[in-house]
Parts: structure tokens; sequence; C-alpha cells
């Protein structure tokens, strides 16, 4: 509501549930070359680490649900670990590693610190959806001459579709919200765009209505993506979510 009311509107004390909506500072905010630029920042971090996250995290979890070798629990509880460490833990040391390499307010800092931060939730859901299936169709597979790399990408990929789109979904919306490794990591050229919103907050003043249409634009993407592919999202977590 604050994003459609004038700015009288918005300060007004009791709050006014009635006002004469407006759209001058969706307006603004998307007149904004600033904002504009860390919403495409956002996008290109979020389909990169989701992209590298499926490609490396798949196989991974197919590996640990089907292989067995010597320390195959050990693996997965290490990986899992990664998952339980609090992000500020890991802040300064990466932030010391990116300054090393020269990659500090760069896109590819934020990709690579996306994919380690989501890598783990990729691999253990997907793991939990590749034991549900039977390995009994791999095993037919195998017999009629696939090998074991054919028998992945042409059986327990296209079987694995709700669960591959599931964890996307939960992969891209934890990428698109992440804050505070985007704070310190990026700058003016890298930030996405849950930075962006800080600089509605100045020194003089908030600028309230703005701050709530870029709110309201950011959070857009996010629904539309959820709105078409809900029914896969529901399948894919009741499949991986309750082992028979």
């Amino acid at each position: 509501m604050a994003s459609l009311k004038s700015p009288v509107d918005i300060l007004a004390y009791p709050p006014k549930w009635l006002f004469k909506p407006t759209i001058e500072h969706f307006v603004e905010v998307l007149g904004s070359a600033d904002f504009l630029r860390a919403f495409r920042n956002s996008t290109i971090v979020s389909a990169s680490s989701l992209a590298f996250n499926l490609l490396i995290g798949v196989p991974a979890a197919y590996a640990l649900a089907r292989f067995q070798f010597k320390a195959r629990r050990d693996v997965s509880f290490w990986i899992l670990s990664t998952r339980m460490t609090p992000q500020v833990a890991v802040l300064i040391p990466f932030y010391l590693m990116f300054r090393t390499l020269h990659l500090m307010d760069s896109l590819t800092a934020l990709i690579i610190m996306h994919v380690v931060l989501n890598i783990a939730l990729v691999i253990w859901m997907m793991k939990g959806f590749f034991q549900e299936l039977p390995k009994e169709l791999e095993e037919v597979a195998l017999i009629d001459g696939c090998n074991r790399i054919v028998a992945f990408f042409r059986i327990m990929l296209p079987l694995s579709r709700n669960g591959i789109i599931a964890t996307s979904i939960l992969t891209t919306i934890f990428s698109w919200n992440e804050l505070v490794f985007a704070l310190v990591i990026t700058g003016s050229r890298s930030q996405t765009a849950p930075v962006a919103i800080f600089s509605y907050i100045t020194y003089n003043e908030i600028k309230y209505g703005d701050l709530a249409a870029a709110a309201v634009l950011i959070a857009i993407p996010v629904i539309i993506f959820v709105a078409f592919v809900q029914k896969y999202l529901i399948r894919g977590l009741t499949l991986g979510a309750v082992k028979q």
C-alpha cells in the first residue's frame, strides 16, 4: 500500500486506508539506472548460480545415492555441515580470499559465493529424490546396453524432473534474496537488488514510497516464477520427503 501512496499519505497518522493511488514511486524506481543495473545483476547471479549448482549438485547427489564407497557417509555429512555453518562465520575468510584474488565488486565473486551457499541444499534434496527412484530402472537400462552415463541422462534425469524443479525454485529464491554477502562483497558495479534498496535510506530522509515500490518490484519475479511452477514444487517436495 505504501508503494501506491503519496508521501503525505504514507506519513499520515492515523494511517490512511482509503487514498488516491499513485504510481509516481514506481516511475521513480524504474527510471533509476542504478536500480535497473542492480536488478539485472540479481538476475545474472541467480541464473548463473542455479546453473552451476545443478551442474555440480545433481551428479554429486546421484553418486551419493547410488554408489557405495568407503567414505560416503562422511562425505554426505561434510556436505550437510557446510549448510549448518552461519554465514557470518565464513564472511571474513571469503572476503579476504576474494580481495586477494582481486574479485571484489564483481559478479564472479557473488556467483561463487551463492554456489558455495546452496550446493549442500541441492545435493541433499536431489539425493533424496534419487533414492526414491527404483534401482531396477537403471538395471534394465544397463541390460539393454546403456552405460551409467546414458542411463543417468535418459532415465534418471527425466524421472527426477519434479525434484530438479523444486530444488531450482528454492535455490533461486535463496540466491535472489541473499543480502549479507552481497552487501559486503559487492560495490557500485555489482550490487544486487536487495542491496540497492538501501540507497533509498539516506542521511536526510527515508524514501518510504520508493523503498516500498522497489521491494514490490523485487518480489514480483519470484512470485511469478513460483506461480508457474507451483505444482512441480509440491510434487517434488512430497516425492523426496518420505522414504517408504
